[in-house]
């Protein structure tokens, strides 16, 4: 459940300043937006970066509350958010790998790989992330 919310938190964070009009063009670089909007402005900033059906998109908004309560919670007994950074990242076609690692303030990190979607030009986080 704990890597579960890590990958979940990564993905998230990874394609929200990516997909915001914010530039980001690579999957690297909608990882690195997508973990830092989610450490730094919670679940639902998010959202909207994903590949999700409006079903999904409404599910993640119920629970958006309780992940960010998990968020904070791993984040207090990490002593503080000390970034992200990318790497590995793999392009085929329209699907994309990125790996991302969480800093903490205790010198601890948590690895995720992220999957990727093109869609219309713009990378989109894959829900499901594991």
């Amino acid at each position: 459940m704990k890597k579960l919310l890590s990958l979940a938190l990564v993905a998230m964070s990874i394609f929200v300043l990516s997909a915001c009009g914010g530039g980001a063009k690579t999957p690297s670089e909608v990882a690195k937006a997508i973990t830092e909007a989610m450490y730094n402005d919670g679940v639902k900033s998010t959202i909207k970066y994903y590949d999700m059906s409006e079903e999904e998109t409404k599910q993640m908004e119920q629970m958006a509350g309780l992940m960010d309560n998990k968020i904070k919670a791993t984040v207090e007994e990490k002593k503080g958010f000390s970034g992200v950074t990318v790497s590995d990242e793999k392009i085929e076609g329209d699907k994309a790998t990125v790996k991302a690692t969480v800093k903490f303030g205790d010198g601890s990190e948590e690895v995720s790989e992220m999957n990727l979607v093109q869609k219309d030009g713009t990378w989109k986080v894959v829900k499901g992330n594991n």
